[in-house]
């Protein structure tokens, strides 16, 4: 599956990638794909709490708030959600 990372300044998006991994997730494997979507757009890691992972396994999506950094952050937020493709 793919995992898209996107943050948010504001109402804008200012930085997004996506990273590529497993279809089924274990909270470690989740952090670790966190760790390397956060290195991609040179972001600090935010600290992934068993709320973001049951979030991510339920709806798909996990959103980080700058109280979720350790560092001082300045963005909005952090959006990491599963990239779904709509068939024709």
């Amino acid at each position: 599956m793919k995992i898209w990372f996107k943050i948010h300044k504001g109402d804008k998006l200012s930085a997004h990638t996506v990273v590529e991994c497993a279809d089924d997730l274990s909270a470690r494997e989740f952090i670790e794909v966190v760790r390397q979507g956060c290195k991609a757009m040179d972001a600090p890691t935010p600290a992934v709490l068993n709320a973001h992972i049951d979030k991510f396994a339920k709806f798909g999506i996990a959103r980080f708030y700058p109280d979720d950094f350790v560092e001082k952050v300045d963005f909005t937020r952090l959006d990491c959600e599963i990239m779904r493709y709509r068939k024709k």
